[in-house]
């Protein structure tokens, strides 16, 4: 394999899985989905078969560097939630090295663009809208005005080649006093329109302000809607469900118990200039519990929703089924310690679901087949998919190119 550690980057990066997965179909070895593995002070990336075997580990951690990486991973990486759609590949560092870092699979050429602007902008998403891309920033600047688009708490718009940024579409107005817009997920409802989850904290993270998505247009520059979630709080994820609708989560605040009386799964209809609640099912009822981030849909009107534990209690993470028509939810008897099941993965080409559990015992990847959207899931012999690093699994993510081995 050459160039290990812009192969690395690569596989981390996109979230498209249905595109990525059925590029690879047929290859027996197709090394197709990649791993983020941390403890949160470092991270390393392995690199999967779609069937959730290990490919190659590791392929780059946070004491590794690669010819055109100037920033090492720090123990905060996530994915953007949608692929880039020249193909390139994405890794976003949030905090608090504020990094974008480009893939081209074809030649392994590595760029990088700081979206720091003067401070930790702590990057949350990316997605690209009419050839532009939007980065979200969860952190608002306490002292901004000292350079161009370094306000924060924001949506940031980067263009050319290489990428800079342009614009900012400026979410304050959406906070109420004592609070910070902190946006983070993105979901395309529009050519041109964006829903945007808002987490809308103290700036210390203690406190959740009234739950609120926005919607921004691309092409103004401007926030053109937004919806109050009322009784919410820190309701940054957001799913597209389909053209003109999303899922969004509210998961409650962990320093205002108990977090399941603020926490809901709601769809959110998107017209052209404003936002309407269609549908909300409490946490309480669902669950019973507060739900966790990272809800993935398996068809238009089936979504997998985990569910946080608790330490104090005892309680274990989870993840139940909700029928998006209904409401009706199913626990799958999937879970692990509090705090350490991962976002499961869905693979529609095999009906197969990927789970990382992060258990410090036994770090590894929970694998079930579901032969339908209401079947009970058939489990799989789970996987050990950190040998070398040790460390605990937690993001799965599928690449729109593959590299051959």
């Amino acid at each position: 394999m050459t160039r290990p550690g812009a192969l690395a980057l690569a596989m981390l990066l996109l979230g498209c899985q249905e595109v990525a997965l059925d590029a690879v179909r047929g290859d027996e070895k197709d090394c197709s989905l990649a791993l983020i593995a941390t403890d949160y002070a470092s991270t390393s990336v392995a690199l999967l078969n779609r069937d959730g075997t290990l490919c190659v580990e590791p392929l780059l951690h946070s004491g590794s560097a690669s010819a055109g990486v100037v920033t090492a991973l720090s123990g905060d990486v996530v994915l953007p939630s949608h692929p880039s759609p020249d193909g390139r590949l994405l890794l976003i560092d949030r905090y608090p090295n504020a990094v974008l870092t480009w893939i081209d699979t074809e030649t392994n050429a590595v760029a990088q663009t700081s979206v720091a602007t003067g401070f930790a902008s702590n990057p949350h998403d990316a997605l690209t809208v009419l050839g532009e891309l939007l980065v979200t920033r969860s952190a608002q600047n306490p002292s901004p005005g000292q350079e161009p688009f370094d306000g924060g708490g924001d949506v940031l718009i980067l263009s050319g080649t290489p990428p800079a940024p342009v614009a900012r579409i400026g979410l304050e107005a959406l906070a109420d006093s004592g609070f910070d817009p902190k946006p983070s997920a993105m979901a395309p409802v529009a050519d041109d329109r964006v829903a945007v989850g808002l987490a809308h904290l103290s700036r210390d993270f203690a406190q959740g302000g009234p739950g609120r998505l926005a919607v921004v247009d691309a092409s103004a520059r401007q926030v053109v809607a937004s919806v109050a979630l009322e009784g919410l709080t820190n309701c940054g994820s957001v799913t597209r469900r389909s053209a003109g609708a999303v899922v969004v989560v509210c998961s409650g605040v962990f320093q205002q118990p108990p977090r399941r009386d603020r926490s809901a799964l709601l769809v959110v209809s998107v017209g052209e200039s404003d936002a309407t609640v269609s549908a909300r099912w409490d946490a309480e009822s669902l669950a019973g519990d507060a739900l966790a981030f990272g809800t993935t849909l398996l068809s238009e009107t089936t979504a997998l929703v985990p569910v946080f534990g608790d330490l104090g209690t005892g309680s274990r993470d989870r993840l139940i089924r909700v029928d998006l028509d209904t409401g009706d939810a199913t626990d799958l008897g999937i879970e692990s310690a509090a705090f350490e099941l991962g976002s499961p993965f869905w693979v529609p080409a095999d009906r197969l679901l990927l789970v990382p559990d992060a258990d410090r015992r036994t770090p590894r990847l929970l694998r079930y087949r579901l032969p339908n959207d209401t079947s009970v899931p058939e489990p799989l012999e789970p996987l050990t998919v950190t040998p070398q690093s040790g460390l605990p699994p937690r993001h799965l993510g599928a690449l729109l190119r593959t590299f051959r081995r």
